[in-house]
């Protein structure tokens, strides 16, 4: 007769392996993973949209800026253009205080000698006044302000020129000889439309020095 010993596990140890460590439960791990990549991403993505939008503004503004530009610069061109096709004789540039061209300006008018050059000075100095109104940029048509007269030139003289052995020609030469005399073509940009709305472009002044044999009468 052969007996047969079946061990019997212990119960305690039964009872252990039947509970379960729930910090060891991983079950659902994959998801906040996930959801923590997602969040993340978002966040990501958020700052780059704020930074291309910035980015696309800048590029905007530059163009705009440029455009500016080279309108203000096309203006004073055609103001040189045209004085420069006055002839050298003519009243209307030897005596700038009593030119029959609003266009030509004294040196001296506070306008030219003080608030152009004036930072803080914002508002539009350009006007029918003492100016000419430049329609010739195509760019201003595309923007709605071809009729505005927002694009203009003028002209402010004269000075005296500094001769090469030192002092300058006299004022008091006689009658039709020629003298050196400086001058100045400004042109300035301001961002108006029809009745006076601003497009939002901002505002653009240039001006070039100008050097002129002119004969007094």
């Amino acid at each position: 007769m052969k007996l047969v010993f079946e061990k019997i596990p212990n119960q305690m140890a039964l009872e252990k392996r039947s509970v379960r460590n729930p910090l060891a439960n991983e079950n659902g791990s994959i998801i906040i993973v996930a959801l923590m990549v997602l969040v993340i991403m978002t966040v990501i993505g958020l700052l780059s949209a704020d930074t291309v939008q910035v980015e696309n503004f800048i590029i905007r503004n530059q163009a705009i800026y440029k455009q500016n530009m080279s309108m203000a610069d096309a203006a004073m061109m055609e103001a040189f253009q045209r004085f420069m096709q006055i002839p050298p004789d003519s009243p209307n540039i030897v005596d700038v205080d009593g030119s029959a061209l609003a266009w030509v300006n004294d040196m001296h008018d506070p306008w030219a000698a003080v608030d152009w050059y004036n930072v803080d000075t914002s508002a539009r100095l350009l006007d029918a006044t003492n100016s000419l109104a430049i329609n010739t940029a195509a760019n201003l048509a595309d923007r709605g302000e071809n009729a505005a007269g927002n694009l203009r030139a003028a002209f402010v003289g004269w000075e005296t020129v500094p001769l090469p052995g030192g002092g300058s020609e006299s004022l008091g030469v006689g009658s039709n000889e020629p003298v050196w005399r400086a001058g100045r073509i400004m042109s300035e940009y301001v961002s108006l439309g029809g009745g006076g709305a601003d497009h939002g472009y901002g505002m653009m002044r240039m001006e070039i020095g100008i050097k002129r044999r002119i004969v007094l009468n």
